[in-house]
């Protein structure tokens, strides 16, 4: 009840209040209209740190069920407790069958760190939940392939094209548990992360935890510099099923990254 209070209480600020201005600002830059926004169901934690308790006290919800939930439990010198989201942009996560069991955040400013995710809770795991199963399984069930990728904004953003089939941790490395999740789902994920060092080393470990649960993986890579939801905005559909049928398996993507990181022989012309 807290959580789904929550979310209601978070969608309600982005739509309508005077400072949320920057964060609807910043999911019109993202290309994220209003209809993939309610899809998503997503929401801005106002920067005044008791709005969301307040008004969930005044509902009937206790602060303690605020804290057990996730909600809430900062405590200053003073004793006092604060929403543990404060002005930033929320993406709810739900589990397979839909349900809220717990929030991530993207700062808005210059605040660190960049995203947030709520603590772990009896209803809420970071290494057990992938985010957009709910909107992605149907589609995973019919086709037997996933596509697994690193933000919250990826995902929405090859949803809007098409690609239900798209999900991705919540800012952690992939688990056995995670593994299990997908496997229930598909026969064969591409693995799609930041094309970095650490997007890299994510995906070698990614695709040797995937193999170990017998499960067909593969990787593709983007262009340095362009995010999977900023590929498709620029590029189309079209290129982005290019490089997904162009993804290789974990021998060939550890062979090139041996032959990219050596010395680059000088031209003979």
């Amino acid at each position: 009840k807290a959580l789904e209070f929550a979310v209601d209480f978070y969608r309600q600020t982005l739509k309508k209040s005077p400072a949320a201005e920057t964060a609807r600002k910043y999911l019109l830059k993202r290309r994220i209209q209003a209809e993939a926004q309610e899809s998503f169901a997503l929401g801005y934690a106002p920067a005044d740190g008791t709005l969301l308790m307040e008004a969930a006290i005044k509902a009937g919800i206790t602060q303690q069920t605020l804290q057990t939930a996730g909600l809430a439990g900062y405590q200053n010198e003073r004793g006092r407790y604060y929403d543990f989201f404060r002005d930033r942009l929320l993406f709810p996560i739900f589990d397979a069958k839909g349900e809220i069991v717990g929030f991530g955040g993207r700062v808005l400013g210059d605040g660190q760190p960049k995203y947030l995710n709520g603590p772990d809770t009896p209803l809420f795991s970071k290494s057990k939940v992938l985010y957009g199963l709910s909107h992605a399984a149907p589609t995973m069930r019919k086709l037997r392939r996933a596509i697994v990728l690193e933000g919250y904004t990826d995902v929405i953003g090859c949803h809007r094209h098409g690609f239900t089939f798209a999900v991705a941790p919540l800012g952690t490395a992939l688990t056995q548990d995670h593994a299990a999740l997908l496997k229930r789902y598909a026969e064969e994920i591409v693995l799609l992360f930041d094309p970095d060092a650490a997007g890299n080393a994510a995906s070698l470990r990614g695709a040797e935890m995937l193999l170990e649960a017998d499960i067909n993986v593969r990787i593709a890579t983007l262009p340095a510099g362009l995010d999977p939801d900023e590929f498709l905005d620029e590029k189309g559909p079209d290129a982005f099923i290019e490089r997904l049928d162009g993804a290789v398996d974990l021998a060939e993507f550890k062979t090139d990254l041996v032959l990219a990181a050596l010395p680059k022989t000088p031209s003979l012309d």
